[in-house]
């Protein structure tokens, strides 16, 4: 397998990529038939060297705000960091959760992008700051095209658009300037009500405790059948209903039904590739998350017009500009424009009955489907863990695969208990139809709440 000398010279941080550089995120395939762990080591160091916007040959430097090449290790080049075997037990020997938690060993910033091989499962492990769920989906794959052909997939060679947010900003509204007033309507929309403060018996605010950060995991598959009935009732709804908005009412009904009732809108994450100019390659990220309106219960219609009005505005695009101007200016002054008094410190404090603030991604990519599986589908695990944000955040991860939906949640195990998580999950994919159902008529409140304990 050929391999060329790796790229060298430290590159700053894009704006849209240091508005992620605090979140991490990974994600679990498998089982895989897959090739010796050395083969997978040299295509790994193939790809750093021939994908440079991987980032499997950077560190990030001091202060998150560059990407520095990595020095060459002792015994090859520093590319050959990207890969690991793990030398602990695997997910099918410990389960999911736990096998997600020892992956954080092999995660700093001197390596933010690194596959990891346990068995015949392949982990990809990643700091935002690399990319979004497009490039965490497409690493594996390309991984394993390497490892078969000795070459790196013809995407990866394409030339990058460059500077293609101001590209994309106006391509979308220097030729359409009556766009700025269709996403200024859609950013007014958008805007949700403003919570009432919570209080005690005694009329002050409830006690808080600072967040002791503990990313867990808990993930389930839902069967075909199950994914079937799941879409039946989507197209019930009527033309046009959004799979995510199911997908999020179908997470938040059943938090509901342990007696965990979110708080405030849920925030779905949206690729604004859509309003690139044609033939654009655009590498990093280049998502927003969105917070849709919505009632108390949430509802699919309300958010399906509110997730169409939001993209046919053009709110993702806006978001994601005003997030990446928000990294230009100093901290301070950011925090202003965002309203946070305390700088954020906020966010880290954790109620005694805290709520989830709930997030939604779902990913689907058509190269997870070629993977070397091994075994039936319904042993098929393509699952991610994402860093919860804010403390009392739960972020749901829906992935297509083989007829299947893996569905995960992440949030932090000192603020709730993952058995209770669990359930939730057992109830959204044993039977997701009920549970929306429920929706409509449901009985009286849980007592339990479900949280940790200082």
């Amino acid at each position: 397998m050929a391999h060329t000398p790796a790229r060298s010279g430290s590159q700053r941080l894009g704006a849209r990529d240091r508005l992620w550089s605090g979140t991490r995120t990974s994600i679990l395939l498998g089982p895989l038939h897959l090739p010796p762990a050395d083969d997978l080591a040299a295509a790994a160091a193939v790809l750093a060297d021939a994908f440079p916007a991987s980032r499997l040959g950077h560190a990030l430097g001091a202060g998150r705000t560059r990407w520095v090449p990595r020095q060459p290790a002792a015994g090859g080049p520093a590319s050959r960091a990207a890969l690991v075997v793990h030398d602990g037990p695997g997910p099918e020997e410990v389960g999911l959760p736990a096998f997600a938690r020892s992956l954080e060993a092999h995660r700093t910033d001197e390596v933010p992008v690194r596959f990891v091989v346990a068995g015949q499962h392949l982990a990809l492990i990643i700091s935002h700051a690399a990319g979004d769920g497009a490039l965490m989906l497409a690493l594996p794959p390309a991984l394993l095209e390497v490892a078969r052909t000795g070459m790196a997939p013809a995407w990866t060679q394409e030339p990058a658009t460059t500077a293609p947010l101001l590209r994309t900003l106006a391509h979308h509204y220097a030729r359409h300037p009556g766009r700025v007033l269709a996403t200024l309507a859609a950013v007014r929309a958008g805007r949700p009500a403003a919570a009432e403060p919570a209080v005690t018996a005694g009329g002050g605010e409830p006690p808080r405790r600072p967040l002791r950060p503990d990313t867990a995991v808990v993930h389930a598959v839902m069967d075909a059948d199950r994914v079937a009935e799941l879409t039946a009732w989507r197209r019930a709804q009527g033309a046009g209903t959004s799979t995510v908005a199911v997908q999020t009412v179908l997470v938040g009904e059943a938090l509901r039904a342990v007696g965990l009732t979110p708080q405030g809108p849920p925030t779905v994450l949206v690729d604004a590739r859509r309003y690139t100019p044609a033939g654009s390659v655009v590498h990093g990220n280049f998502v927003a998350g969105l917070q849709l309106p919505a009632g108390e219960p949430w509802d699919v219609r309300q958010l399906t017009a509110a997730l169409r009005g939001a993209v046919d505005g053009a709110r993702p695009l806006s978001a994601m500009a005003l997030g990446a101007a928000r990294q230009l200016v100093p901290p301070a002054a950011a925090a202003a424009l965002r309203g946070d008094r305390d700088g954020g410190a906020s966010r880290e404090l954790v109620p005694a009955r805290p709520r989830p603030v709930v997030a939604v991604t779902a990913m689907v990519h058509p190269l997870l489907e070629h993977l070397p599986w091994a075994g039936p589908a319904e042993r098929a695990v393509a699952t991610s863990v994402s860093t919860p944000a804010p403390a009392e955040g739960v972020t749901a991860s829906f992935t297509d695969c083989r007829g299947h939906l893996n569905l995960s949640l992440s949030f932090h195990a000192s603020v709730y208990d993952p058995g209770l998580l669990e359930e939730v999950l057992r109830l959204a994919t044993s039977d997701p139809v009920a549970v929306l159902e429920r929706a409509g008529h449901r009985g009286p409140a849980v007592v339990d709440s479900g949280v940790r304990s200082a």
